[in-house]
Formats: C-alpha cells, structure tokens, sequence
C-alpha cells in the first residue's frame, strides 16, 4: 500500500477539484489526461534516470547557494539588531540562547 500512497494522493486531489468544482462542465478531460501524462513522464524523468537525478541536484545545490547568501545578507544587516533587541536567527524557541541580553 505504501507504494500508492502519492497515487491514491494524486487521485484524491483530482476527486476533490472535481467535487468543489462550480462548473463541472468545464472541465475538459483531454487537459486532465495530459496533465497527468506530463507529471508521469517527469516523474520517470526525476526518478529513474540519472540525468534527471544529477538536473535535480544540481538546482538543490544552487538554490541551497542562494539562501547561503540570503542567510549572510540579513546576517550583516541585523547582527547589531540581535544584540541590542534581542533577536534570533535560526533557533527558534529551542537552545540554550533563547535571548542574548542578560536580565
């Protein structure tokens, strides 16, 4: 069962559209079928083969890149904020440091 989990999902999410659907009339099967044609052929394409896996890996390594540099950017902008408000970046609720000013 657990292998058609995200196909039992998919179906559900169709089911659901169609039941809250305001126009049932509208919509047009071919589009549906080719919709899921697609999602199918990028699914083979991202899990089966090796040019998809690398692709994939290549936008996760670039995007991770990305936030690296968001995460420096407001770093360098609210440092001195952190100190003196008490403010905290990427530790939640969690740590030992929940609050940097000393009471």
């Amino acid at each position: 069962m657990g292998r058609f989990t995200g196909i039992l999902g998919l179906f559900t999410m169709l089911a659901l559209a169609y039941a809250f659907s305001t126009n049932r009339r509208a919509i047009r099967l071919k589009t549906v079928m080719w919709g899921l044609g697609l999602q199918l052929i990028f699914a083979i394409f991202v899990l089966r083969s090796d040019a998809g896996r690398i692709v994939f890996q290549k936008a996760g390594d670039a995007v991770t890149k990305l936030l690296s540099y968001a995460y420096a950017g407001s770093h360098f902008v609210f440092y001195h904020y952190r100190r003196k408000y008490c403010l905290w970046f990427s530790r939640g609720f969690s740590g030992s440091n929940y609050c940097c000013r000393k009471k």
